[in-house]
């Protein structure tokens, strides 16, 4: 039989594969020029797909016809229908070639080769947001991961088999999702810490910028949030030049929100730990400005000289900045939004530490003259209302308008920026009928009318507003708050005081026959009773004797004592949270500012903040008071000084201790591992003896400490 031989088409590039159809009319190959070419053998017909960016190494026509694939050295599969005479869709091999992952238009499906079947339990997600869509093929892509870490950390993870991960810094896709990620997504506090303290874990951020503790947050894992913000705040304290600290947290703004506003117990901890010195080096100089001087850099490390005025006292100082980015710009949704986030904190201590004390004061400095504007005007529209009282002139009153019409607009703004949330304020509740009593007394004013009844309500919320602008100074507004926590604290008191004013005046006017039951007797006359007013006082009645000697002892004695004592209690307490109200009364003052400088458009701009201060002299240091006095010198003199070097001090004795018995309990193992068993059985019990005397010795010096915390805690009772 002879074989005819055609030759079809001039070919330049070598062919990798030939493959016919089953009815043998088409032939396919796969050429090294990128190309597929399909011949028609019975039209001589010639069609050829270019779209290949490698060569095509192999093809093969389905049983059915329809379809032909291809692949090449671009690791993809393409799948063709030949009726439509289009690509259908693309697929592409795993690395580790077990998986086929077919892409079509609603989603992407995954075959096992060695089953042939569809494998529905890959972990691939499926949907992300923020404009970043998910490569699924990218699951296989390991970057510059090692790649027998990569993949097998990969296979443990897809297999649920956590516990295995030795490589907590893997990141997969293209979405850069590491295995922290996945972690503390699921909560699996005890790996997480078990890979904190076995490895040197880094907190990666993903894709949309987001660290690990951004999802453990966002899926209420709060043990898992917790162990992540303590292991931030301990690489601190490492040195300043550590690569792991400032990757882990350089792209912290992107989550501080969300850590400020879960509220985590450990928050004070972590926010203290937030400022870093990028060296230990004290420098000599003249500050630019009253210490702390602050100010706002797009760089990580500023030169000190920055910080340098011209002069001649030249004073120790040192640098600190965070190592993440903030807000630096008033007004802008970002500055909003983290002010926000730590006036809703539950953890009242993140406004002791370091950092949130000097972001307030800088932001408070950037927004202080409108503060000054603002309390400015409330203080004149008070002497404008005094001086109306002596004279109504028309000048006055127009200039009392004009004054409300201003501070109207302010309130407007907020309400329009807050909506319901301003009326949830007591503030803003009284400033509305302020406002609204101030313009009634103008208009009646313009009539040459009077009214006490509204001049009186006018006056009196005037003078409450006006004293609010002594927040404006830091020497006055400790006793404003201080004034607004004592209503708080008597408010009780008062209603009690109230009861007991109302009964002694009726046992008065039961005890004095004659006198009439109105508003003035029913009130007033209790009061009477306690101050010593006893014009209508009858001598001769004993009941009246009685009541005025109750009133003397229950008003007067009793309840005059209990409010001091009352009063002093709420002051102690004060004083211990002293530094938290003042630093929140500033920032609701700031924040109250930034809302109204935020009508005006301003772009996003974060910045390192930076912050430069005397290396030896601790800001704060003035007296506290007694309360916090006392605690300072328990923890200086007693716990620092006296127990914790004890409990050092044991501490290595008793790990002395243990290392001396595991030595010797080596030793007797060996010996009897020798063949030495009757010479050592004598050593083995008397050393056994010793073993336990030793023992005994470290029940003794724990016993010792127990006492020692036995003793202090006795102490703060006294």
């Amino acid at each position: 039989m002879a074989i005819q031989t055609i030759t079809i088409v001039l070919v330049f590039y070598y062919n990798n594969c030939v493959s016919f159809f089953q009815d043998n009319r088409f032939l396919a190959s796969a050429s090294h020029d990128k190309t597929v070419r399909i011949w028609d053998l019975v039209s001589n017909n010639e069609f050829i797909l270019q779209e290949f960016a490698e060569s095509v190494r192999v093809l093969a026509f389905s049983k059915d016809g329809r379809y032909f694939a291809c692949a090449g050295d671009d690791m993809k599969v393409y799948l063709y229908e030949l009726d439509k005479r289009g690509k259908e869709n693309e697929a592409c091999f795993s690395q580790d070639r077990v998986f086929l992952i077919q892409k079509l238009d609603d989603g992407e499906k995954y075959f096992n080769i060695k089953t042939g079947k569809e494998d529905e339990t890959s972990l691939i997600l499926k949907e992300v947001t923020d404009g970043l869509s998910f490569v699924p093929t990218s699951c296989y892509d390991n970057l510059l991961e090692n790649w027998d870490h990569f993949y097998q950390t990969f296979r443990y993870i897809e297999g649920g088999l956590y516990d295995k991960i030795v490589y907590p810094n893997i990141q997969f896709s293209n979405l850069r999702f590491s295995v922290t990620h996945f972690l503390s997504y699921l909560g699996l506090k005890d790996l997480i810490t078990s890979l904190i303290q076995s490895s040197h874990l880094v907190l990666l951020p993903d894709s949309f910028g987001h660290l690990p503790i951004f999802y453990s947050i966002k899926s209420q894992q709060q043990e898992s949030t917790e162990i992540l913000l303590q292991h931030l705040a301990s690489l601190s304290d490492t040195e300043p030049s550590s690569l792991i600290k400032y990757i882990s947290w350089g792209l912290l703004e992107n989550d501080l929100v969300e850590i400020i506003k879960n509220s985590s117990s450990t928050l004070d901890y972590f926010l203290g730990q937030s400022l870093f010195k990028h060296n230990k080096n004290v420098y000599f100089g003249e500050p630019l400005s009253i210490l702390p001087n602050f100010q706002w850099s797009p760089y990580v490390d500023l030169c000190p000289d920055t910080f340098f005025g011209i002069g001649t006292e030249k004073l120790p100082l040192i640098f600190k900045s965070t190592a993440f980015c903030l807000p630096s710009t008033p007004g802008t949704q970002g500055s909003l939004e983290i002010i926000k986030a730590i006036l809703a904190s539950r953890n009242k201590d993140v406004y002791r530490t370091e950092l949130l004390q000097y972001f307030i004061r800088s932001k408070w400095l950037k927004v202080q003259n409108w503060v000054y504007l603002y309390t400015f005007l409330l203080w004149i529209n008070i002497l404008l209302l005094v001086l109306l009282q002596a004279e109504s002139s028309f000048p006055l009153i127009i200039s009392l308008i004009v004054i409300n019409s201003l501070l109207l607009l302010w309130e407007l703004f907020q309400i329009i920026l807050t909506k319901l949330e301003y009326f949830q304020s007591l503030m803003n509740i009284l400033d509305t009928i302020r406002i609204f009593c101030t313009f009634a007394y103008a208009i009646l004013l313009i009539f040459n009318l009077k009214d006490y009844r509204l001049t009186w309500p006018t006056i009196a919320f005037n003078l409450i507003r006006g004293l609010t602008g002594f927040r404006a100074f830091d020497n006055t507004r400790y006793y404003i708050r201080l004034i607004n926590e004592s209503f708080f604290c008597m408010k009780d008191f008062l209603i009690i005081f109230i009861y007991t004013t109302f009964s002694l005046s009726l046992l008065n006017i039961v005890s004095s026959n004659g006198t009439s039951l109105n508003f003035d007797n029913l009130w007033f006359s209790g009061f009477g009773l306690v101050v010593g007013l006893t014009d209508s006082f009858n001598k001769e009645s004993y009941l009246q004797s009685a009541s005025f000697i109750i009133a003397i002892t229950v008003n007067l004695i009793i309840m005059l004592n209990m409010i001091i004592s009352l009063l002093g209690d709420a002051f102690d307490e004060f004083q211990l949270m002293a530094e938290v109200h003042n630093y929140r009364e500033m920032l609701e003052v700031v924040f109250e500012i930034e809302q109204l400088m935020s009508v005006t458009y301003k772009d996003e701009d974060l910045k390192y903040f930076h912050v430069c201060t005397h290396a030896y002299e601790a800001s704060g240091s003035q007296w506290k008071g007694k309360v916090l006095d006392v605690r300072e010198f328990i923890q200086e003199k007693i716990v620092n000084e006296n127990v914790k070097p004890m409990m050092e001090k044991n501490a290595k004795a008793v790990e002395d201790g243990m290392k001396s018995i595991d030595s010797r309990l080596r030793r007797i193992s060996r010996n009897f591992g020798n063949g030495n068993e009757g010479d050592s059985r004598g050593r083995f019990d008397n050393r056994m003896e010793r073993l336990e005397e030793e023992v005994k010795e470290i029940r003794g010096k724990i016993d010792g400490i127990e006492n020692s915390l036995m003793e202090i805690k006795n102490f703060l009772i006294k």
